[in-house]
């Protein structure tokens, strides 16, 4: 649930005797992960599975911008105007980039977490968006002004070395790949940067996204 898989993966999890009230070293639950990462569907279905869990005010917080609720979470942030998210907490955001759950992205945004939030990997909103091929998403997150050259912290490499490698390895069937790619590039997104790996992800675009490469000069041939 925190990585935003489907329904149908828990469900078979579930069926093999998974334990829904299994928790972390932190004491979260999957339904509590799946509540304060946007996982709405993952949400649902442990609930109806026996799931639960006590959320804090600013826990209730996040869970209603993962609904995609804005008047739930303006009355939560009403009532504590000094609400402040965790760097843990900020992590939401790449998590309903990826799944996507655009809703929760507008409203995350709306309330002030920071564009740039990294996940445990070290990988920002845009990344995941990216690398899923949600062009939805990342043309929320463009018009919120993101660094387009901040690095993952796992591979050194920018939102659109993402694509690039998303569009070929972890291809999702749905996913616009080489309309991200053009989105990035007219943002003012570079195709190396003295820091990164970005060329080696570049090298590994799929045709499309290696055609709009081309266009602008990031490859050869």
């Amino acid at each position: 649930v925190r990585n935003g898989w489907g329904v149908e993966s828990l469900r078979l999890l579930l069926v093999h005797g998974a334990d829904v009230h299994a928790k972390r070293k932190d004491g979260k639950t999957a339904y509590q992960l799946a509540i304060l990462h946007g996982n709405v569907g993952g949400a649902t279905l442990l609930a109806e599975h026996g799931g639960e869990a006590t959320l804090d005010p600013t826990e209730r917080f996040l869970a209603a911008c993962g609904a995609g609720s804005r008047s739930d979470a303006l009355s939560l942030f009403s009532d504590d105007p000094d609400l402040v998210l965790t760097p843990e907490q900020q992590r939401i955001l790449p998590a309903a980039a990826g799944i996507p759950n655009d809703a929760a992205v507008r409203l995350l945004l709306e309330f002030g977490v920071p564009i740039d939030a990294k996940d445990a990997d070290g990988t920002t909103a845009l990344h995941m968006a990216a690398w899923s091929g949600h062009r939805s998403t990342v043309r929320i997150l463009l018009a919120a002004g993101p660094s387009l050259e901040v690095l993952d912290d796992t591979h050194g490499a920018t939102a659109l070395g993402w694509v690039a490698h998303g569009s070929t390895w972890c291809r999702n069937p749905e996913g616009d790949y080489a309309g991200i790619a053009e989105d990035l590039i007219a943002a003012g997104a570079l195709f190396s940067s003295p820091h990164s790996d970005v060329d080696s992800s570049l090298s590994m675009a799929s045709d499309e996204v290696a055609d709009v490469l081309r266009r602008y000069g990031a490859v050869d041939g």
